[in-house]
């Protein structure tokens, strides 16, 4: 289980180059991304679960249900989120447990301090307070956090705002329930804590949907890890199997995900997307 610290609310940071063009070369409206980080998320729990507000978002997309984790060291959250925002394995983020966060390579940045760097506008609006460090320093503009019912309020208001080129949340409900009772598709609780994520990102999705004559977003929804009993640290089928899903980017609805579909490859899906440039990760863009 994560280690809780201290901290309760993070506030808006200054940053990003407002006269930046950030529409596409076709003239097209501005691209944008919203990541839904959802820890410890088993994807038959997810296909069980009744989620009507995920399941409208990916009938647009493409939802890959056998999707895979970073390959090396223990399954925790810790190399788990860290391989998602780097986009590489383990052996070169150096992120081996939760116990050494502030370990993560400068050498490699996350996807919001590749995509602040590069004059966007990133926020981050998560529940573990983990995160943080992984995020890395002067990475967003705009920070929140709190319970997964506030990460959600938290989200329609970035979102609403405008201002933001990259969203990243984190939910946490889920691996609490897991951690507590079972993470199991057969565990009613680990289901209901499912389900309110779904209610909790309803308003954000619907924050996307409106805005899309001001923008085009691409959607990914992403996990850590799975897990098995009441535990996720060792390596398996049932910890490394994960969902990961992506909508718009020119994705078709109801497409083929890749065959070896990885959490890592959200961070240069998202920087295709934004044209952000990258090299040498160990994920792959959706979007090739």
């Amino acid at each position: 289980m994560k280690r809780v610290l201290p901290l309760a609310f993070l506030a808006a940071c200054a940053g990003g180059d407002p006269t930046k063009d950030d529409t596409d070369s076709s003239g097209g409206l501005p691209h944008k991304v919203f990541v839904i980080g959802v820890d410890g998320l088993r994807p038959d729990a997810l296909a069980a679960a009744n989620t009507p507000n995920l399941d409208a978002l990916f009938e647009r997309g493409v939802l890959a249900l056998d999707a895979h984790t970073h390959a090396q060291g223990v399954t925790l959250s810790g190399p788990g989120w860290a391989s998602v925002l780097t986009g590489v394995e383990v052996e070169d983020h150096g992120v081996e447990s939760n116990d050494d966060l502030g370990s993560i390579s400068p050498d490699w940045p996350s996807f919001l301090s590749r995509v602040r760097a590069a004059g966007r506008s990133t926020a981050a609006v998560f529940d573990w307070v983990g995160i943080l460090p992984l995020v890395g320093p002067d990475a967003t503009d705009a920070m929140d956090q709190g319970t997964d019912e506030a990460v959600g309020a938290a989200l329609v208001t970035r979102i609403e705002s405008g201002e933001f080129d990259l969203v990243f949340s984190h939910f946490d409900s889920v691996d609490h329930a897991g951690h507590s009772s079972g993470f199991s598709a057969d565990n009613p609780e680990y289901i209901a804590a499912i389900e309110g994520v779904d209610a909790d990102v309803a308003g954000a999705i619907d924050a996307v949907t409106a805005d899309a004559e001001n923008a085009d977003w691409l959607v990914a929804l992403v996990t850590d890890h799975g897990g098995l009993g009441t535990g996720h640290e060792e390596p398996s089928v049932d910890t490394q199997t994960i969902p990961v899903g992506v909508v718009g980017g020119g994705l078709p609805a109801g497409g083929d995900a890749p065959s070896d579909a990885n959490h890592m490859d959200v961070a240069p899906t998202a920087l295709d997307w934004l044209g952000v440039p990258y090299e040498d990760l160990d994920g792959k863009s959706w979007l090739l």
